[in-house]
Parts: structure tokens; sequence; C-alpha cells
């Protein structure tokens, strides 16, 4: 068992409608569990496993029942090559800075500054251990070194030809009267109605939610809560952190990214409507593959960008096939597939394997296919043979496994065969612990 260890709750199967099928009825099906406290070597496994999370609620699409089956998409960093059009949009930004092109109106940024977006940079920060602030300025001398080289003094390694594009967008300032100062921070997640003003405007406009749905809680449940140990850098550096973006002091958007062993990991992007023509969407991306580089330089095991979902069956979700060279994840296997590789699979089938089976897979298929049990007839193929794999690796756990897990009831830890609630729950955590794998389970006490 790891040192420290990590305390979930299993929800079991969930179903809603769908936001990107736009399902009228409950159509999209997961598994989750409630994470109470999650080390960053056991969530960086869980998404490795094809999980995420919402503030600290996790799940697991049920690939062979939900409606748009979802697979982790990661890029590689040291390998990424900016296309023609992400360099077009590092270009319109540039413009945009240096000119004032392609940004908001004046009467656009006088309605922001009445909403109260105009804030001091370090306000909400003073408390704050700060792993990155950055800033240019045209009335001062550009810094020697990029924003994203600020974060590791030590390093003298030279800038990816990414993070050169962006340094220059942002720093190379004519005294024009229309340019714009930028700067960003990126600090732990916490909560400051600065940021939440921002995200309730992006929420209303860009997503259409009522206002009436929005709350302070709720954001913070959202976008700040988290089940990752608090950051605390440089000695903590993991956690969940609030990457922000600031034009002439003024909050114009913020990432929520999460800082694991392996991987930068993006969890939610929210910017100020008035500055849509800028693509800060893709800017994001691209700037946080270039923090990924980074930290690369202090925590070499962090190699990846984790973008989420892929999901083939959405057209608009298929945009981050674009930052390349990227891998899917193989719900079979757990292995990574070259996304080039993986989407003629996915064209030709809703969900599969995506990466060769062994022998016992092989054999627990061939059982599947000549089942007579009706509901593999209404599944295609591939969700078929992903199902069997799903099938086969629940049935080898056995009921002796579960009831040996520890738990954590009223205050004193137990094997959860001994608890209340074991007749229940007992379902969910075999489907659990088939989802997690035996090294991780073992490392999970189970909040009944």
């Amino acid at each position: 068992m790891s040192y420290r260890p990590s305390f979930l709750a299993p929800t079991g199967h969930t179903s809603s409608s769908c936001g990107y099928c736009h399902s009228s009825s409950s159509t999209s099906v997961c598994t989750g569990a409630w994470a109470y406290e999650l080390t960053a070597p056991h969530y960086q496994t869980l998404v490795d496993r094809g999980w995420r999370r919402s503030g600290q609620y996790c799940y697991r699409p049920a690939l062979t029942e939900t409606c748009c089956p979802a697979l982790t998409i990661r890029c590689d960093v040291g390998q990424f090559v900016a296309s023609k059009s992400q360099k077009k949009v590092i270009g319109k930004w540039r413009k945009f800075l240096a000119e004032g092109k392609g940004g908001p109106t004046k009467a656009e940024e006088e309605e922001g500054k009445e909403e109260g977006m105009v804030v001091d940079a370090e306000e909400g920060a003073e408390d704050i251990p700060k792993l990155s602030s950055t800033r240019t300025n045209k009335k001062t001398k550009p810094p020697s070194t990029s924003p994203q080289q600020s974060m590791s003094s030590a390093s003298h390694s030279q800038p990816s030809a990414l993070a050169t594009l962006l340094t220059a967008a942002e720093t190379s300032q004519p005294d024009h009267p229309s340019s714009h100062t930028f700067h960003t921070t990126l600090t732990p997640a916490t909560y400051d109605e600065t940021t939440y003003a921002l995200y309730a405007l992006y929420q209303t406009t860009i997503h259409g939610d009522a206002p009436s749905k929005l709350s302070p809680k709720r954001y913070t449940q959202f976008l700040v809560d988290s089940p990752l140990p608090k950051a605390s850098p440089p000695d903590q550096p993991f956690g969940t952190f609030h990457h922000k973006y600031y034009v002439d002091d003024k909050l114009i958007a913020f990432a929520v990214l999460d800082i694991l062993p392996s991987c930068l990991s993006s969890v939610y992007f929210v910017y100020d409507p008035a500055y849509d023509k800028l693509s800060l969407g893709t800017l994001s991306a691209l700037k946080e593959i270039v923090l990924a580089e980074s930290l690369a330089k202090d925590i070499p095991t962090l190699r990846y960008y984790y973008m989420g979902y892929y999901i083939h069956t959405c057209p608009k979700m298929r945009y981050k096939a674009q930052y390349s060279p990227s891998d899917l994840l193989c719900p079979a296997t757990y292995t990574w597939i070259p996304t080039d590789r993986a989407i003629p699979i996915l064209e030709a089938e809703k969900v599969a394997p995506l990466a060769e089976l062994g022998d016992e897979e092989a054999e627990s298929l061939a059982d599947s296919c000549t089942s007579t049990d009706d509901s593999t007839l209404i599944i295609s193929k591939g969700a078929q043979r992903l199902r069997a794999v799903e099938q086969a690796a629940l049935a080898s756990v056995s009921d002796r496994d579960v009831r040996a897990l520890r738990a954590f009831e009223e205050g004193a830890l137990v094997p959860f065969g001994r608890t209340e609630t074991y007749q229940d729950t007992k379902e969910d955590v075999k489907e659990l612990y088939a989802l997690l794998g035996e090294e991780l389970i073992q490392d999970v006490i189970l909040v009944t």
C-alpha cells in the first residue's frame, strides 16, 4: 500500500441527458465515485484508466451503454508541432496585443468594467503560494525569458518553437496607442468574486445557463473544490490550479488545471465573451502545452497534456485531434494508441477496443459472440468486444476480494464485508474494483 491512501465512496451508475447530442432522455451513462481525498499518483492512475473529475465527483463513461462514448486523449508536448491554423490564432493574438485589432470595442470594454471585471492583478492571491506570475508591458523592457521559462530559473534549456512564437506575440509590442499589456498568474485554486463573476458571465452568455442556476456555492463545488491535496510549490507541485489571463490588468479568462505526476490535465476553460473573436479556447490549449513543457523541467515525469475526452460521435469535439501528435486511450487494454490509427476504427465502430486483444480477452470475446443473450444483439460488434472485456474483468473479482477491502465506517477502519452497507453496495464496489484495477483499489479506503 502507498504511504497515503485515497478515500472514495462508490455511487454506482448514473444517467442523465447528454450535453453533446442534446438528448431529451437520460442517455448519457457513467459510473461514478465521490472522492473525499485523492493523492496525485492515484488520480493519475484514474485518468489513465479513463476517469475524469468534476469537482470532487469522479466518473467514467459506461462506453457500451452511453449515447456519446468519450475516450481520454493526450498530447505529447515534447513532440507537438503547431498547425497552420493554430499559428494563425497566435498571429491574431499578437495583432490584438500590439495594435488592438480583433478584440472587443471600447464600448464592450467599458461594459466589462461596469460589471466589475477590472481588478488588481494580485487580488485574492496574498496568502496563496504563487507558482508563476508573468507580465508584458508596452512601457517597460520585455523580459529576457519567456513567461513559461520564468517558472524554472534553474533550467537553461532552449524554449520550444511554440514557446518562442507565444513569447514573441506577447512581448514584442510597438509603441502603438491601441496596444495592450498582458500577463498571467498560476495559483492554487481558490474562490474570489472576480473569477466567479467571469464564470457567471461566460455560462450565461456562451452556454445559455439561467442566472438562477448559478451561485458561488455551485461554482466552488465545480471549479474550486478538488480531492487532490492542496498545492504548495515547490515542495508540493501537484494539485488543482487556476491559470488566469489578464489584459490591461483586467481578468479576461482562466483555466482550471490539474498538475499531476505525468501530465497537465485540462479541467475547464472560461473566457470573457467580448474576446470571442480571438479564439481564446485554441490559444489556451497552446499556452497549456507550453506550460506543460515548462513544468517538465522540474517534474521530469510530466510529458503530456491531457485534453479531457475525445468524442468522435460529436463533430464539435473532434477538434482535439488537431493537437498532434496525440493518443487515445484504449478502453479495453488501457494502452495508448496514436489518434490517427484510432480514428479509422471509430469511423467504422461507435466504440470498440483500439488495441489488439490478448489471448484471454479473445477467448472471452469468442464466448460472448456465441451467446444467445439478446442484449448483445442490439449493440455493434465493436461494443460487443469491449463489453466482453469488461465482463471478464468484472468476473475476475470475487466476493472474497470485495469483502477484504478496507472501509471507513463510524470513525474506524474495518473490512468492507463487515460494514452495514455491504449487502446494498457490494455490486457497485465490485464494479469499482474492476474499473480501478487491483493495484489501485488496494490503496483505496471505501467510505460507507
